[in-house]
């Protein structure tokens, strides 16, 4: 039987039969895959254990980078850090292993701190406390995120005060907004932004991304564009004006001018700046009311 096929069919547990009480290095390879793929990560974890050696000879790297994601995944972080001491022991085979192995120490410490934050996360008091004191811009991203999942009810008061705080960025209190905004909640709240204080209530607000406006703007941009780079550029700046300015005013003109004057601050921004009055030609538009918007979106970008 093709073990290979099997594999691909998601036919495990014909695979641990077919391979069980064999020893050659691909029954083992396949029965360990099907180990993982029943998510049985600790009969996977024994076979590399018993079978090590045999593994490592025949490709290492694949080996280790097995052998340490099984750990990460069942949080045994002492024996990560031991399994990378072990194999560091032994005899060079290529500069490919060696990046590996310093990669190693620094795998192990952000999976340790990611699941500690995904525990921390399922207490709800430690999150409204976060919410309400923490400066750490990575862990209230990834908190806020987390609350997708969840009803904001328990939250919304450390939520509010999080908006009106002046010691984080605007980022993050825009992120924690549009979470509010996707989960319809019905409060009237405050949010300090843009050196502005804005009354608002989430359930009244449209998330920019969801605005017919929004839509036509884009589609302009990947329409006109003429390359991946400047569309890439383009959109990406057009994103982060969108996200600076909400819940303000963001559409301040036409859909197709907005969409040149993003297609033209890309050219900028690239140091194309003989084709930036060309792409305002191009599409028909008076070169000085282009760039004003363009300065306008730039200013906002660059917070000036």
């Amino acid at each position: 039987m093709d073990l290979k096929k099997l594999l691909n069919e998601h036919k495990y547990s014909d695979i641990l039969s077919l391979t069980n009480n064999k020893e050659d290095a691909d029954s083992i390879s396949y029965r360990i895959s099907a180990y993982i793929g029943l998510s049985n990560y600790k009969e996977a974890l024994k076979e590399i254990k018993i079978h090590n050696d045999l593994l490592y000879k025949k490709n290492p790297l694949a080996t280790m980078n097995l052998h340490l994601e099984l750990l990460l995944e069942l949080k045994m972080y002492t024996e990560a850090i031991e399994m990378h001491h072990n194999y560091s022991e032994r005899p060079y085979i290529s500069q490919q292993v060696e990046e590996f192995l310093r990669e190693v120490p620094n795998k192990i410490i952000k999976s340790q701190k990611r699941n500690e934050a995904q525990d921390l996360f399922l207490d709800e008091i430690k999150v409204n406390e976060l919410f309400v004191k923490s400066k750490d811009e990575a862990l209230l991203t990834n908190a806020i995120y987390h609350l997708k999942k969840l009803e904001l009810s328990p939250y919304l008061t450390s939520l509010a005060t999080l908006l009106k705080r002046m010691d984080v960025s605007d980022d993050i209190k825009t992120l924690a907004l549009l979470i509010m905004v996707m989960k319809k909640v019905n409060k009237d709240i405050v949010i300090k932004k843009n050196k502005k204080e804005f009354k608002i209530n989430p359930i009244k607000l449209e998330a920019p991304y969801a605005m017919k406006q929004y839509k036509e703007i884009m589609e302009l941009i990947i329409k006109s564009s003429k390359d991946p780079t400047i569309e890439s550029v383009a959109t990406n700046l057009f994103n982060q004006y969108v996200l600076i300015s909400f819940p303000g005013l963001i559409f301040n003109d036409t859909s197709k001018k907005m969409a040149v004057a993003f297609i033209a601050l890309a050219k900028r921004y690239l140091k194309e700046e003989n084709a930036v009055n060309e792409v305002i030609k191009d599409n028909n538009e008076k070169v000085d009311e282009i760039s004003s918007l363009m300065n306008l979106y730039q200013n906002k970008i660059e917070h000036k």
